[in-house]
């Protein structure tokens, strides 16, 4: 089941790319989806409203979980564009300061086939802050503050040093809307290559 996935900081763009990429493959796009569930609706209240580190490690189990269910769901025989990774949970547990919980993630991230690579969307976090508190999901808004977004990014940035390094990752300048032709014929000549 070949497949990429779109990663970077909460409201860079994932969302808005996500269709228009598939659709300019040819793929299938597989959102998040979680933001619909009660028991992330939940936990992610919880998260924000109290921010214990308990708190903190269950939201991210759970979501790594959820993530693990769905890429291990798909039709092995189909090509797509999956918007966030089983090992962005990894990311956020830094970001949140609970460095100790990713050997428990580990075992999520292990669970499903690797991605082909991922393409990871890049602003600064004022800009996706300010699409945050636009686009007015369920969740959000109040508990996400701009530090919070900056040390997110930072830890994106890092992460994006290290797999560029071993040619897994693409970046997209995501301030303005990518070029989606263009990013597509990318993909193909990546991906395609392989199978």
């Amino acid at each position: 089941m070949p497949y990429i996935t779109l990663e970077g900081n909460v409201g860079v763009g994932k969302s808005t790319l996500l269709h228009r990429l598939a659709d300019e493959l040819g793929w299938e796009a597989v959102e998040e989806g979680i933001e619909f569930d009660e028991g992330f609706q939940s936990l992610l209240k919880e998260r924000y409203e109290n921010p214990t580190p308990e708190n903190v490690a269950k939201l991210q189990l759970y979501v790594a979980n959820f993530m693990a269910e769905r890429i291990n769901s798909l039709d092995p025989n189909k090509y797509y564009v999956v918007e966030r990774s089983v090992f962005a949970t990894e990311l956020f547990s830094l970001a949140a300061n609970r460095p100790d919980i990713i050997d428990a993630l580990a075992g999520h991230v292990l669970r499903v086939p690797a991605p082909e690579f991922y393409l990871y969307l890049s602003a600064p976090p004022r800009l996706c802050l300010e699409r945050i508190h636009e686009r007015d999901r369920t969740g959000e808004g109040e508990g996400i503050s701009l530090e919070y977004l900056q040390t997110l990014h930072d830890i994106h940035e890092r992460w994006f040093n290290m797999m560029h390094f071993l040619g897994r990752v693409q970046r997209v300048d995501a301030v303005e809307h990518p070029d989606v032709k263009r990013l597509a014929e990318s993909v193909k000549a990546k991906v395609y290559t392989k199978y």
